[in-house]
This record gives structure tokens, C-alpha cells and sequence, in this order.
């Protein structure tokens, strides 16, 4: 049962990007960034020169090792200095001002040198995005507005993203009309190879409906929790398509079901006095919470390659299925019998995730006694991250070269303190280059940039990940992760 739900999920998701993968591709031609490196590497033209014969490419390459370099000798000997993973200022002290708070600069290789195919409109949307969440905050500060939490941008987030669904799914209908008419036997000829993947999605959906139901969740929640997920999950997939973001944590953590109780109030959730669908909902907290929908990221770009190869997309669907079908099994079991040999509080390092989770369970025993309200100003800014980011898409439907991109002011306030400034040094350094030596000048420099990326991966997931398995503990000297 607990592989079906996995398998489900998984599908459903794989399902919204198979339906919308052609336009992405075909129409739209977005980057897919990530896609990228692999294909640089294994491609081989003839009379050209190779990826890896490219001196631009080893010239980012060393310099994006030379960093990391000093931070694995400061890690192996503390006394040697190291360039370190970010600086921290806090640039105001007094009021409204200080509601700026501390500003983190980020260095992240892998952003600047993924971020460097991103089109200069996401690129500028996400770090302007910081700025304009940060001067609201400072709006609101000088109005006296000091409701705990204020300006939501985690609420806005979602308000985002699932604004951004709303677009991809509007700006898709031709499209999805055309799949269902060929589903129903109507449709033109081209279309006719989605009726079975429609109704795979379909089923696969309706199992994960199903699921929760069978779980304790009332009919309704049973439909609307998973149905943000996926939402989540679509637009997670559109970001890696179009902006390549490398990070695995950029949706709004924690908001679909958290939103769910805001809007809605613990009430409606708790028919009866019952905690069943509250209960069902902390046992499914990993959904808001954990890496599940970055999935369909991984989903896209293999999808993406499959098709730059020339693999049939049943077999890849296949392949991928049963990966995951052996991994869920082979999670399950050294988990499993690990905690249980070893006992869940000996494990090293503790027992992750106990502090989340044990809250949520308490709510299910304590709301239906005493039912939370509606959280009105996390509503209002959910909302207005919504209609924020439907405008913003109009604005670039009427106006061409409209500056803001949609997607971009969504993945700056999804993580805004991570990917700001990454974003900003890509943005400015690739206007300069588009500005004063054109596409000429952007694809000579381009493999110095990817280079930058592929130091930094080998640095530290190779060398650094080498050295942390065999000497124990050695981690805790420069603690690094790509979330």
C-alpha cells in the first residue's frame, strides 16, 4: 500500500508534465538549464572542439574549485582561511528601516553558473522581487502594522504559485482541449498518442484521491489537499524547466496544508468533534513539507533528455517507474530495520523531523475541542501573491518586453534570503554581456559558466563527498548541501 501511494503520487505528477512537455518544448523552446551540462559533456560534433577541451570552461571550472578549495582546507585545518558559504549584514538599526532585517549574500556557483542560460526578465524578476518584499516590510513598519509574521511572504508564496498554475494551465487550454478530445476519439491525429497517458494520469490521480480518503480525510480534503500538491508540483516542474534553479527546496515549505487550515479555519476539518482528517493530514505532512514535489523537476529535465536522444517516452516512463518502485522498497527496508536494530533515539545524529511531527499529531488530538479561526492577513497575502503574479502575466501578454516575469517574482519570494543574490550577479553580468559584445560573446563565455557549475558539483559532491565518507565527522567542517 505505502509503495501504491508512492507510485501514484509519482505518476500523477509525471502525468501533468507529459501532457504539457510538448509546448513547453515546441512553442515556448524554454532552456531546460540543467539539461544542459550532461548534453555539453557526451556531445561530440565533428570538427568541433569538445566541452571538455574548451580552456573557457576549464578557466570557470578552477575558479569555482580554487573557492571551494579554501573552505575544504579551512574544514581539514582550521587555522587556514577559508573564503566561506555567505555574508551576513544587517545594513539598518533603527526603525522603519531595521524591518529590512539581516541580508544574506549567498555564494552559490551552481546558481550563477546554471542561472547564466536564464533569460535576464527571470533572472532580474527574482532579485527584484527580495527588494520589494523587503520594502513592503519596511512600509508596513513605518505604518505601525505589527501583526506577527507580517508581510507573509511564505503565504504569498503560494499565492504564487499557484497563480503561476493558474497561467500555465489558462495559457495551455487549446492545448488540453486538444488532449481531451483525443482521449474521447475526436481529437487530431497528433494528439491521438496522449489518450493513454491522460487516462493514466487520470487514474493515477483518482488513486491518490482514493488514498486519502481511505486514510480517514473527509471527501472534500481528500481533493483539495492533493490537488495543491500537484499544482505545487507543476509549476516546481515549470521553474526547472524555464529558470533551472538547483535547488530542491524552493516551493512554499509547508503552505498547502497550512493554508488549507488558515483559510478555512480547524472547523470544517473537525465535522463531528472527529480528528480522523486532521490525523490523516499530519501522517501526510511530508507532502507540504519534504522534497515530494521536487520530483517533477527531475521528472521534466529526464523527460527532456529522453527526448534530446531520441528514446521513446514509454521506455523512459518505464525505466524511471520502476526506479522508483526499487528505491521506495530498498528506503523502506534499510530504514526500517535500521531504527529498529538500532532503536530510533540511538541513531547518530538523532532522530530528524520528531519536532515537526509531533506538533501535528498534538493538533489533531487538541483542534477539535478547541477549533483555530481564519487567519485573515495570511489569507489577504496569499491572495495577493495570487494576483500579484496574474498580473504581472497580463502585463507581459500587452506589453512586449515587459521587464517583471511572473515565474521569476516567484522563485524570489519562494527563497528569497538563497537565491537572491546568485541571481543578481548572473542578471548583471549577463545584461553586460548581451549589452556590449551580443549572442557572439554569450556563447563564447557560456561553457566558462556551466565550467563554474561543474567545479563547484565536483568540488564538493566528489572531492568533499570523497573525504567525508572515509573520515569521520569531517562534514561538520563545511557543511554544504544543493537544497
Amino acid at each position: 500500500k505505502r509503495q501504491g501511494f508512492f507510485l501514484a503520487l509519482w505518476l500523477s505528477m509525471f502525468g501533468l508534465v507529459l501532457l504539457l512537455h510538448r509546448p513547453w518544448v515546441e512553442k515556448e523552446k524554454l532552456s531546460f538549464p540543467l539539461v544542459q551540462l550532461p548534453l555539453e559533456i557526451t556531445r561530440a560534433v565533428p570538427g568541433e572542439r569538445g566541452f571538455l577541451r574548451n580552456p573557457v570552461m576549464w578557466l570557470g571550472f578552477s575558479l569555482s574549485f580554487f573557492y571551494n578549495a579554501t573552505n575544504i582546507a579551512h574544514g581539514l585545518f582550521p587555522s587556514v582561511p577559508g573564503m566561506g558559504r555567505e555574508i551576513w549584514i544587517a545594513p539598518f538599526d533603527t526603525p522603519p528601516w531595521n524591518a529590512v532585517g539581516s541580508v544574506r549574500l549567498n555564494y552559490r556557483p551552481e546558481l550563477v553558473g546554471f542561472g547564466y542560460l536564464v533569460s535576464t526578465e527571470v533572472s532580474f524578476s527574482i532579485w527584484f522581487a527580495f527588494v520589494i518584499e523587503r520594502l513592503v516590510a519596511v512600509l508596513l513598519s513605518a505604518i505601525g502594522y505589527r501583526e506577527p509574521g507580517a508581510p507573509f511572504v511564505p503565504e504569498q508564496a503560494l499565492g504564487a504559485y499557484l497563480g503561476v498554475a493558474v497561467s500555465l494551465l489558462y495559457l495551455s487550454r487549446r492545448h488540453l482541449a486538444g488532449i481531451v478530445r483525443a482521449a474521447l476519439g475526436a481529437g487530431a491525429p497528433e494528439q491521438r498518442g496522449y489518450r493513454g497517458i491522460f487516462f493514466g494520469w487520470l487514474a493515477s490521480v483518482a488513486a491518490l484521491f482514493l488514498f486519502c480518503r481511505l486514510l480517514g480525510m473527509q471527501w472534500w480534503v481528500a481533493v483539495l489537499y492533493p490537488s495543491l500538491i500537484l499544482a505545487v508540483a507543476l509549476v516546481y516542474a515549470r521553474m526547472r524547466a524555464e529558470a533551472g534553479v538547483p535547488a530542491i527546496w524552493l516551493f512554499p515549505w509547508g503552505m498547502p496544508k497550512a493554508m488549507l487550515f488558515a483559510t478555512f479555519g480547524t472547523a470544517p476539518f473537525t465535522v463531528g468533534g472527529s480528528g480522523a482528517t486532521l490525523s490523516a493530514m499530519a501522517l501526510l505532512d511530508f507532502l507540504s513539507r519534504g522534497a515530494a514535489v521536487s520530483m517533477s523537476g527531475y521528472q521534466v529535465e529526464a523527460l527532456r533528455a529522453g527526448h534530446l536522444v531520441r528514446e521513446r517516452p514509454g521506455r523512459w516512463v518505464a525505466g524511471l517507474a520502476l526506479a522508483l518502485v526499487l528505491g521506495v522498497a530498498l528506503s523502506f527496508y534499510f530504514h526500517l530495520t535500521g531504527l529498529y536494530r538500532v532503536g530510533a533515539q540511538q541513531v547518530p545524529g538523532g532522530l530528524w523531523g520528531w519536532h515537526m511531527a509531533i506538533p501535528e499529531h498534538n493538533n489533531a488530538v487538541t483542534w477539535p475541542e478547541s477549533p483555530q479561526p481564519v487567519a485573515r492577513p495570511r489569507v489577504v497575502a496569499l491572495g495577493a501573491g495570487f494576483l500579484t503574479v496574474l498580473l504581472l502575466q497580463f502585463l507581459r501578454m500587452q506589453f512586449l518586453g515587459f521587464p517583471l516575469h511572473p515565474l521569476g517574482f516567484m522563485v524570489g519570494i519562494s527563497y528569497d534570503s538563497l537565491v537572491w543574490s546568485p541571481f543578481f550577479v548572473v542578471w548583471l553580468v549577463k545584461s553586460l554581456v548581451l549589452r556590449f559584445g551580443g549572442m557572439p560573446l554569450y556563447r563564447k563565455t557560456l561553457p566558462g559558466f556551466l565550467g563554474f557549475a561543474l567545479g563547484h558539483l565536483f568540488a564538493v559532491g566528489v572531492v568533499w563527498g570523497f573525504l567525508g565518507a572515509i573520515l569521520k565527522g569531517l562534514y561538520e567542517g563545511y557543511a554544504i548541501n544543493f537544497g
